[in-house]
């Protein structure tokens, strides 16, 4: 499983280039990563940038939340999310993105059958507001985590869409994921 987005800055100070994160893992635990290329020209060129990083936890939203207000405590709705495989946990008090929209959680809680339910949430962080109600049933859930994310800077020049491609071991097709750049 395989997402590429553009986010920004997930630290302190400014971007000097407009960075793409790259999160992957396999449906199920002992995953050990895929090789990596990128194409900026619709699939013309590939540049090979290394491999992915750690495996990613990676899920799919169940149950959307509502729109919410970013400048306070969302305590009335809540994420239901689904996981990729039984090996993946949710702690309290994380970051992760949801559709296109960055939130932060102070709840998890198990529901079983990979299934997790986040409360108290905070909606549109690192300037993502117009995203906030956007998140659909079977829309991304990518658990943001600096070490399972390989980040690149994607030249200031290049506009469109960016194209990843994960090719595992004993994987001949590999997959393939999408990134628009405005």
């Amino acid at each position: 499983v395989l997402h590429a987005v553009e986010l920004p800055h997930l630290g302190e100070g400014l971007l000097s280039a407009p960075r793409l994160s790259i999160a992957a893992c396999g449906t199920g635990p002992g995953w050990r990563g895929a090789a990596l290329a990128v194409s900026l020209d619709d699939g013309l060129r590939w540049e090979a940038v290394g491999s992915t990083a750690l495996p990613a936890i990676i899920g799919e939203i169940e149950v959307p939340p509502g729109s919410a207000d970013p400048a306070i405590e969302d305590l009335r709705n809540a994420l239901v999310v689904t996981l990729m495989h039984e090996g993946m946990q949710l702690n309290d008090a994380y970051t992760a993105l949801i559709g296109d929209e960055l939130i932060q959680f102070g709840n998890a809680t198990p529901l079983g059958a990979n299934r997790w339910r986040l409360t108290r949430l905070w909606r549109g962080r690192r300037g993502s507001e117009a995203s906030i109600g956007l998140a659909v049933a079977g829309g991304r859930f990518v658990l943001i985590e600096p070490d399972t994310l390989l980040q690149r800077d994607v030249p200031m020049a290049s506009s469109g869409e960016v194209r990843v491609m994960a090719v595992a071991v004993n994987d001949e097709t590999g997959v393939e994921a999408h990134a628009l750049r405005t």
